[in-house]
């Protein structure tokens, strides 16, 4: 059995068929503009992972928000601040 807010949840996905068919899975219908949720429903959703957060790269330098999210993502993946056993990597240790 599905909850409210599993069955408000949107999913689409991609028609990857080898024979180029319609897969039934797909929405033909388009997006809709204003989504049925409420406040309410969406703070029963809302979750801070402390992991993630703590790995989160901030920007340092003019146009380093590629290398942000790649350091924040390895870190997630890869080191003692998130869920690998690595040393935490710095921009500036990823930049050499």
């Amino acid at each position: 059995e599905t909850s409210d807010l599993e069955t408000e949840v949107l999913t689409f996905e991609l028609n990857a068929s080898a024979e180029g068919g319609v897969d039934p899975r797909v929405r033909e219908e388009p997006v809709p503009e204003f989504l049925p949720i409420t406040k309410e429903k969406m703070a029963k959703r809302k979750v801070l992972n402390m992991d993630r957060w703590y790995c989160i790269s901030r920007p340092q330098y003019s146009k380093s928000c590629g290398m942000s999210s790649v350091v924040s993502n390895w870190n997630y993946l890869f080191s003692t601040l998130g869920a690998g056993n690595l040393p935490v990597l710095s921009q500036e240790k990823a930049l050499k």
